[in-house]
């Protein structure tokens, strides 16, 4: 049996949520601006790079931890030559 890291599913949300995760979207593409200008080297050092910024957002601070790690992943793998970025608006709790 394999395990399974994350299930996809399709979801019509409502205004308020929507925005929730359009701000989850910026948020990241924030942080990993924020990395590719200042090159940290973990995931720590990005906290405590982009916190600051990421906190003028005015969420709740487990939604700025998640989106530097879903920043710092997205830094660490990027294999193309045009900089990183996030498209699909999502939330990673």
């Amino acid at each position: 049996m394999r395990p399974v890291k994350a299930v996809q599913f399709r979801y019509v949300a409502s205004d308020e949520l929507a925005s929730l995760f359009e701000d989850f979207r910026l948020m990241c593409n924030d942080a990993i601006r924020i990395a590719l200008k200042e090159r940290p080297r973990s995931r720590f050092a990005l906290i405590e790079m982009a916190y600051p910024r990421l906190k003028e957002y005015g969420l709740h601070t487990h939604y700025i931890l998640s989106a530097c790690e879903v920043a710092y992943s997205v830094y660490r793998n990027k294999g193309r030559k045009s900089d990183p970025y996030i498209e699909r608006a999502f939330l990673k709790l």
